[in-house]
C-alpha cells in the first residue's frame, strides 16, 4: 500500500492542505505582495482587482460532503464531484453519516457493494478533476451527535479502552480498510483524513483527563494516516487548546454551524490553539443556521463565514451536499441539519461567486500575525461571553487555558504567554475555583485581570478599564450605534502593513467615523465580493491612529488594507446615474415545471405576483432587455446598481459576462462590457426550492389531499391534476418538510429596477 512513502512528505501536504492545495506553494509565511493577489485597471480611477487562482498560489476552498443515510450511487458521486470542481471547489471532505428515518429511495449503508462503487466513483472523477478528496477517520458525527453509522468497529471508545486502542480500531476498521480495498492508483485524489472529538468512553471522567486522552488518540491516529502517506486534520479544536500540538495533528479544523447564535464558539477556540500550536492555517466547518429545509443562500452562507473570520479562522469549508443519488428525485434526500450546498437547489450553478468569496478571504487572511490584546481564560461555556463582550468593546481575544495562564509571565501588568503580549486578562465573576486560584496568582505578580458582566454598566466598565492600557484596536463613532455596536472585525500585521477585515453583523446599514489603531497611511479598501479595490476619499493620522469615515450595508464585510501599498488606487466620486426602465422579456426554467415567458415593465419580488406559476416558480429566471449609456464628461468608471436580487443573480452586457450579485451592496463595475449608445442586457437569477414547495403545499391544501404539518417527514407527490392559468403542482420528492401553504415566501428574481451609476475624478 502507501506505507513506502516519506512521513516528511505527509507532514509537508499537511501544511499545504488548508493553504495553498495540491501543487501549490505555501505562501503563509510571506509577507504581502499585492502583485501577487491583484490586476490593475488601465486608469488610475479604476479599482484593482483580485485575480482568482493565481498559479503560485493554487485554489484553498474546501467543501465539507456529507453522505446521508446511505444515500449515495455511483453517478450521483460522479456528479457531484464534477459539479463541485465547476463551481471551483478544489477540495472534498466525505463524511458518512447515519440519520434515523432520514432515507431516500437509494440506501447503499457503509462499505455495502453499491457504497464500494460510489467511493470509487468519487475518487475517480477527483482525479480526473484535480479535486483532492478527505475522508473522515470513521462514520459519524463526533462525541457531539448521537448518531453513529456502520458496525461497532466505528462506535466511540469503550470503557476503558486506551486512546492508542481506538485510535488503532478506527483507522484499521474505515480507512485502513479503504486503503485495502482500493488499489493505490485509484485512490491518487485522497490526500488526508480529518479525526478527533472521540470521547474517551470513562463515565464521570473529569475534563482534563478527558482531554488528555482525546489528544493520544489524535497523536496515534497522525501516526497511522502518516504511516500511509496521508495528512491528519484534528477537528478536536478544544483538546487541541488545553493540551497542544498532539492534539492538533497536521492541522485544525473548526465545526461552527452555529456561530450567529453564539451557540458554539469553536472558530475562536481553533483560532487560539492554532496559535499556541504555531500554526498560521486554522480551518472551520460553517454552515447556515437557518432551521427551514432550503433556506440556505449564499448570502446567509457569507455571514456564517465571515463570524467565523472575524474569531480568527483563516480556512473557511462551506457545509456540502446531501449527496444526490438519482437525476428524477427533486429536490432529492434533505435533512433539517444538511441541506447548504447541493448541486440540484436552483442556485448551485451560482455557487461559484461564494467561492470566489471565499478565496479572496482565506488568501488575505493567511497573511501576517492575528493582532490580539485580550486573553480570556478557557474551561468550557463560561469563556464564550467574554470573548463576545471583548469583540463589542473594539477588541480581540484568545482563549488561553489555566496550565499555560499559570506558566505565564507577567511583564509591566501584560500577561506573556505562547510567545504573545496580552495587555489584559479579561473574565466573568464566579468563576470555579481552579481559575479563581490562577487568576489570583496572575494578579498577585501585577497582572491586569478585568471582570465583566452581561449588564451595561459592567460592559462600560470594562471597556473603560481595557482603554486605560490599551487603545481599541477598532472602534467606530456612529449615529447608527446606540450602546453595542454590531461591527466586528479581525486584524493581522506584517512589515508594516496591517490588514482589517470588518463585518457589519446588523441587518442595518451601518456608517460612521472608523478608527484603526495603525498609522501605516494611505488606507485603502478592497472588497472580497468582486475583488475590487479603492483608496480612501480623505483620512486622518494622529497618535498613531487611522481615521476616516466608512459605510457598511447590512452584513455587508470588506478589508481596510494600512501602509505597504505597491499600487496607486485614486478615490473616486459620482459624476452622473439614472435608472432605466424599459420593456423585459422574462424566461422561467426549472427542472420541476414546464419552460415558460412572459415581459415584464415593473420589476418586483416574484414571490408576491399574481399569478401561480409564478410566485411558486423554483429555478433560474432569466431578463433580457436594451439601455442606453450616456456616459458625462469625466467619467472613466460605471456601474450597475441593484437595490435588491432575490438569492443571487449574474450579468452580461453585450453577451459578455461581468459579474454577479448575491449578497449586499448589490452593485458591479461594468466600464469595460458598454458602450454609449445601445446596449443589451441579460441577468439571470437563481432561488431556492421554497417557492415550489409552498406551492405545493398550497394545491395539497385546496385539494382532496390534507396539507402537510409544519416538520412531516416523506412528503412525496405525483399529483398533477391541479392547473391555475398555466401553473401545474409541481412533482417533488424531498423528506423533511418545514413548510405549510401559509409559510412565508422568500424574496425571489430582480425585486427592484436597474441603475447605472457613473464615476470619475
Amino acid at each position: 500500500m502507501g506505507a513506502g512513502r516519506s512521513v516528511c512528505a505527509a507532514a509537508a501536504l499537511a501544511l499545504a492542505l488548508l493553504a495553498a492545495g495540491c501543487g501549490g506553494r505555501d505562501v503563509t509565511g510571506e509577507a504581502f505582495s499585492a502583485g501577487a493577489l491583484f490586476e490593475y485597471g488601465d486608469s488610475g480611477n479604476r479599482p484593482a482587482v483580485v485575480t482568482r487562482r493565481p498559479a503560485d498560489v493554487g485554489d484553498d476552498v474546501a467543501l465539507f460532503w456529507y453522505w446521508v443515510s446511505g444515500y449515495v450511487s455511483a453517478e450521483g458521486a460522479e456528479e457531484d464531484i464534477r459539479a463541485f470542481a465547476r463551481e471551483g471547489f478544489g477540495r472534498v471532505v466525505i463524511n458518512e453519516i447515519e440519520l434515523p428515518d432520514l432515507y431516500g429511495p437509494v440506501r447503499n449503508a457503509a462499505m455495502s457493494d453499491g457504497w464500494w462503487d460510489a467511493l470509487r466513483a468519487a475518487l475517480a472523477a477527483a482525479d480526473e478533476e484535480h479535486v483532492e478528496i478527505g475522508i473522515t477517520a470513521c462514520p459519524g458525527l463526533g462525541s457531539e451527535w448521537p448518531f453513529m453509522a456502520g458496525s461497532e468497529a466505528w462506535s466511540a471508545a469503550a470503557a476503558g479502552e486506551t486512546a492508542a486502542a481506538a485510535a488503532e480500531r478506527h483507522f484499521s476498521s474505515y480507512v485502513g480498510e479503504i486503503l485495502r480495498r482500493v488499489p493505490a492508483e485509484e485512490r491518487r485524489a485522497l490526500r488526508f483524513v480529518v479525526a478527533g472529538d472521540v470521547p474517551s468512553g470513562r463515565a464521570g471522567a473529569d475534563a482534563a483527563h478527558e482531554a488528555a486522552w482525546r489528544a493520544e488518540y489524535m497523536r496515534c491516529m497522525t501516526e497511522l494516516c502518516r504511516a500511509e502517506g496521508l495528512a491528519a486534520v484534528s477537528r478536536d479544536v478544544r483538546a487541541a487548546l488545553l493540551c497542544g500540538a498532539d492534539a492538533a495533528g497536521d492541522g485544525l479544523m473548526a465545526s461552527v454551524r452555529l456561530v450567529p447564535d453564539g451557540e458554539v464558539d469553536d472558530s475562536r477556540a481553533a483560532a487560539s490553539a492554532a496559535r499556541l500550536c504555531g500554526m498560521r492555517r486554522v480551518a472551520a466547518e460553517v454552515g447556515d443556521t437557518e432551521t427551514k429545509a432550503y433556506a440556505a443562500v449564499p448570502s446567509s452562507l457569507k455571514r456564517a463565514a465571515d463570524m467565523a473570520y472575524v474569531q480568527g479562522v483563516n480556512a473557511v469549508v462551506p457545509t456540502g451536499a446531501v449527496l444526490q443519488a438519482t437525476a428524477t428525485d427533486m429536490p432529492g434526500l434533505n435533512t433539517w441539519l444538511f441541506s447548504d450546498i447541493d448541486r440540484n437547489v436552483p442556485w448551485f450553478t451560482h455557487a461559484d461567486m461564494l467561492v470566489d468569496y471565499l478565496w479572496r478571504c482565506n488568501m488575505m487572511l493567511s497573511r501576517g500575525e492575528r493582532v490580539t490584546d485580550v486573553a480570556v481564560p478557557f474551561s468550557g461555556g463560561d469563556a464564550f461571553p467574554a470573548a463576545d463582550i471583548v469583540a463589542e468593546a473594539g477588541y480581540d481575544a484568545d482563549y488561553l487555558p489555566l496550565a499555560v495562564l499559570s506558566a505565564a509571565e507577567v511583564r509591566d501588568g501584560a500577561v506573556v504567554a505562547g510567545g504573545h503580549s496580552y495587555a489584559a486578562v479579561v473574565c466573568g465573576r464566579g468563576l470555579d475555583a481552579d481559575t479563581e486560584r490562577v487568576l489570583a496568582s496572575l494578579a498577585g505578580r501585577g497582572a491586569r485581570i478585568v471582570r465583566t458582566g452581561l449588564s451595561s454598566r459592567d460592559r462600560r466598565s470594562m471597556k473603560e478599564a481595557l482603554a486605560a492600557v490599551a487603545a481599541p484596536d477598532v472602534s467606530l463613532v456612529s449615529d447608527d450605534v446606540a450602546d453595542y455596536s454590531p461591527l466586528r472585525y479581525t486584524h493581522r500585521s506584517e512589515e508594516g502593513r496591517d490588514v482589517y477585515f470588518l463585518f457589519n453583523a446588523s441587518s442595518e446599514p451601518l456608517s460612521g467615523r472608523l478608527s484603526l489603531r495603525c498609522a501605516g497611511g494611505n488606507p485603502e479598501l478592497w472588497n472580497p465580493v468582486d475583488g475590487s479595490r479603492g483608496a480612501v476619499a480623505e483620512f486622518s493620522t494622529e497618535g498613531g491612529r487611522t481615521s476616516f469615515d466608512i459605510s457598511l450595508a447590512g452584513g455587508e464585510s470588506l478589508f481596510v488594507v494600512v501602509g505597504g501599498g505597491d499600487a496607486a488606487v485614486a478615490a473616486v466620486r459620482r459624476v452622473g446615474g439614472y435608472p432605466f426602465e424599459y420593456r423585459w422579456d422574462v424566461s422561467f426554467s426549472s427542472p420541476v415545471s414546464e419552460p415558460f415567458s412572459t415581459t415584464m415593465y415593473d420589476l418586483r419580488n416574484l414571490s408576491e405576483n399574481d399569478e401561480r406559476r409564478i410566485r411558486f416558480f423554483s429555478g433560474r429566471t432569466t431578463y433580457s432587455s436594451l439601455f442606453e449609456v450616456r456616459k458625462p464628461v469625466g467619467c472613466d468608471r460605471v456601474e450597475l446598481v441593484m437595490r435588491e436580487a432575490g438569492t443571487s443573480a449574474k450579468v452580461w452586457i453585450n453577451d459578455r459576462y461581468v459579474g454577479g450579485m448575491w449578497t449586499r451592496p448589490y452593485r458591479i463595475d461594468v466600464t469595460d462590457a458598454v458602450r454609449n449608445g445601445m446596449n443589451s442586457i441579460r441577468i439571470e437569477t437563481a432561488g431556492t426550492w421554497v417557492n415550489a414547495i409552498v406551492g405545493m403545499m398550497t394545491a395539497l391544501s385546496e385539494g382532496r389531499a390534507p396539507a402537510a404539518e409544519e416538520g412531516t417527514a416523506d412528503v412525496q407527490t405525483e399529483r398533477d391534476s391541479l392547473t391555475d392559468k398555466g401553473w401545474r403542482m409541481p412533482q417533488l420528492h424531498f423528506v423533511v418538510n418545514t413548510y405549510t401553504e401559509r409559510s412565508e415566501l422568500p424574496v425571489s428574481g430582480m425585486a427592484s429596477g436597474v441603475s447605472l451609476i457613473y464615476y470619475g475624478k
